[in-house]
Parts: C-alpha cells; sequence; structure tokens
C-alpha cells in the first residue's frame, strides 16, 4: 500500500466516451486501494454524473474551466496560456508523483511536457488506433501529430494500451521500446451494470422494441464508428426481415447527416436515434435481439462488453484494433471481415441470426461467459502492479 503518493489524471473533460468512462473507474479503483487521487479536467463537463450518481461522491474532479466557457478562435492563444498556467499551479501545489493522460492529442502532449518540467513520473493510456487516427489528418497535421506523439512516447515513463495487436501497432509505428509498453483490456463495472439492469422502461420506450427483430448500436455519432455504413447494410436487412428496427443510441456531429441518409433510403422510421442515455442505457441493451459494432477502427470497444454483460449477442466488424481479440476471432460471436467493407456480408449475418431463435439463445450465453474475462478487478490488478512499481522506483 502506498497510501501517502499522489495520483493525476490529466482530461479534456468527463465527456460521454470509453476513455472517459475508464478514467472515472480507475480512480475509483486508485482510492479505494489507498492512492489519493485526482482528475484534472480542462473544462467542467461530466456526462456520467447521472449514471455513476453516488458512486462519484468520492472523486476529486479539478476542472481549470467552466463547461459554458466558449472561447473565440482568436483567443484560443491567451486561453492556451491561461490553461497552462493554471495547470501547472495545481501541479505544483498538489505535488503529484504521477501525471496520467488518457485521452490522445493535448492531454498526452501536456501530460509529458509538465512531467519533464516538474520531474514527475508519466504513464500514457493508449485507448485508440492512433496509426489510424493520425490517417484521418491533412499532411501537415498528420506530419505535426506524429512529431508530437513521438516525443510524448519517448519522454514518458511507461505506456498502456487496451489491446495486444494495438501494442505491436505502437512499437512498430512510433520505435517504442517493448519493455515500455503494456496492454492491459479494458473491464467494465459489472455490479453497476446489473443493478441497472432491473430498472424498467416508459410505455413510450417499450413501443421502440420488436421481439426477434430489434438491433441496437451505441457509440458516439463520428465517421470512425462507421454508422453510416450500418445504416446503408441496415437498409438491406430490412428487405430480408420485415419489421426489422434499428436503435442507435449517442450522440455526435453526424446526427443529422445520418438522419438524412436513413430518409434517404427510406428506413427512417425504423431506425431510432435515442441521443446520449445519460442515466441508464443497459436496460434499452437488455431488451434488443443483437447487438452490431460498425467501427472502421478501434483501439478496443468498451460497448462489446457492456452489451455482452447484457446478455446481447455480438455481431462486430473485424475492424483493427479489439473486437478480433474481444471475440477471439469468432469463439464469442459473430466478426464480418472489414476487407472491402461488403455491406452484404454484416447483412447476412445480421439476418441469419434475427431469424435463427437458437442461434441468438446460443450467443447470448456465449456473451455472459466471456463478459467475464473484462472485469473492473481482473483491469484494476493489472494496473495497480504497475502504478505501485512506478511509484516504488521514487
Amino acid at each position: 500500500m502506498i497510501s501517502y503518493k499522489r495520483i493525476a489524471f490529466i482530461n479534456y473533460s468527463l465527456f460521454a466516451g470509453g476513455a472517459e468512462r475508464n478514467v472515472i473507474n480507475l480512480s475509483k479503483i486508485f482510492i479505494k486501494n489507498g492512492l489519493q487521487t485526482d482528475i484534472i479536467i480542462f473544462k467542467d463537463i461530466n456526462e456520467y454524473k447521472y449514471e455513476y450518481g453516488y458512486n462519484l461522491k468520492n472523486l476529486h474532479i479539478i476542472p481549470l474551466f467552466k463547461a459554458d466557457k466558449k472561447i473565440l478562435p482568436l483567443l484560443k492563444p491567451f486561453y492556451a496560456f491561461v490553461l497552462f498556467y493554471r495547470l501547472f499551479n495545481v501541479l505544483r501545489l498538489n505535488k503529484y508523483d504521477l501525471l496520467i493522460a488518457a485521452e490522445e492529442y493535448d492531454p498526452f502532449f501536456i501530460t509529458v511536457f509538465f512531467s519533464c518540467l516538474l520531474r514527475i513520473k508519466s504513464l500514457l493510456l493508449v485507448g485508440n488506433n492512433v496509426s489510424a487516427e493520425l490517417e484521418t489528418k491533412n499532411f501537415i497535421l498528420r506530419s505535426v501529430y506524429k512529431v508530437l506523439f513521438f516525443i510524448s512516447f519517448y519522454f514518458s515513463t511507461h505506456i498502456i494500451c487496451v489491446s495486444k495487436k494495438l501494442r505491436i501497432d505502437l512499437i512498430e509505428n512510433f520505435s517504442i521500446q517493448k519493455n515500455k509498453i503494456t496492454s492491459i483490456y479494458n473491464g467494465v463495472d459489472v455490479k453497476m451494470i446489473k443493478q441497472k439492469l432491473k430498472d424498467g422502461l416508459t410505455s413510450k420506450e417499450k413501443e421502440l422494441f420488436v421481439k426477434n427483430k430489434t438491433v441496437i448500436t451505441m457509440g458516439r455519432l463520428v465517421n470512425k464508428k462507421g454508422f453510416e455504413y450500418l445504416i446503408r447494410t441496415f437498409a438491406l436487412v430490412k428487405k430480408q426481415v420485415s419489421g426489422a428496427r434499428l436503435i442507435i443510441i449517442g450522440k455526435g456531429p453526424l446526427e443529422k447527416a445520418l438522419m438524412k441518409l436513413a430518409s434517404d433510403l427510406k428506413v427512417k422510421k425504423d431506425i431510432i436515434f435515442t441521443g446520449f442515455e445519460k442515466n441508464n442505457p443497459y436496460r434499452l441493451l437488455k431488451r434488443a435481439d443483437i447487438f452490431v459494432f460498425s467501427s472502421l477502427y478501434e483501439g478496443f470497444g468498451n460497448v462489446i462488453i457492456e452489451a455482452m454483460n447484457c446478455g446481447l449477442p455480438i455481431v462486430s466488424m473485424g475492424c483493427p484494433y479489439g473486437p478480433n481479440e474481444i471475440l477471439e476471432d469468432g469463439k464469442w460471436g459473430v466478426l464480418v471481415p472489414q476487407k472491402n467493407m461488403n455491406k452484404c456480408l454484416l447483412a447476412g449475418e445480421m439476418i441469419r441470426l434475427l431469424k435463427n431463435k437458437s442461434l441468438l439463445k446460443k450467443y447470448k450465453k456465449l456473451s455472459l461467459r466471456r463478459a467475464k474475462s473484462f472485469t473492473l478487478d481482473i483491469m484494476g490488478r493489472k494496473y495497480l502492479k504497475i502504478i505501485h512499481t512506478m511509484l516504488k522506483q521514487l
């Protein structure tokens, strides 16, 4: 036990996302094990306060700016200076022993900068496919960010990534020493999910589900999640499964465009956009028939584990990285090859499950069994082993 050591996470915010959820879960684990832990966020946004409720009461969250603070483009350099100044003061006053960044880009770069400046150990948690993410940038941004990632990885004390193949990718593309980077799968709060599964639906929510014909998915409405591809695929499913319905839980910048696509494909009335379910998405997941994961690339895929804990059969694209390792190449769910993004392959698997009750039952059991491999206890033990080793070296 190293109760006198202090740790700080540095994040943009606690916006709805896998990295942010992981920060909350890890903070709870660290505090429970005697590590004084703070969460420093650039902006005071916490979209998990309703879902986690009283479980957040022991977390010490330090915002550097108010949530409603709008920054004009011309004033960004000034506010960047203010952010650095405020963060420097927080770090200096609290005398942290370890800084952890769990989001790519600015939190990584800033964390490593201050860890070097103040001679504090740093840990970077890579939850995204950085190589694939950089390919979406223009040449100038890609070049600048790649250099910054090289620098950050080089000067960080240790790196944890969320899947084994992501670890290999980072070693090969960023020349990271093998003994400096560890892979640890994310875990989910199984106890909380089980409790929330007991909640019922409103009469209006019950109307969303069509027995043996409801497909559901969840995630931020951005390009990398592949929802455009999923909607086009669902249009094919609809032709074979009368009454089929797709429920999309989440919000994001592509919401209007995706709604328009559904309208253009004449499946608007069969696709429901629920928005971000801030309190309890699990009660919705539980009542669907299959969960579809359509990401173009990922680091892991937390929502697959959450859906498994809700007893949902999984149909996933075999994107790099994450789903292949979670499903072990199709052992625990349906894994569709991503090659050429063939809509017919994904549609065919969705149709096959929706038309076969015994197959649905089989994959439901497999999901519940596999979910036991991704708990907070398992994840926590592995993180604590690395954290304690780093802190003992002080």
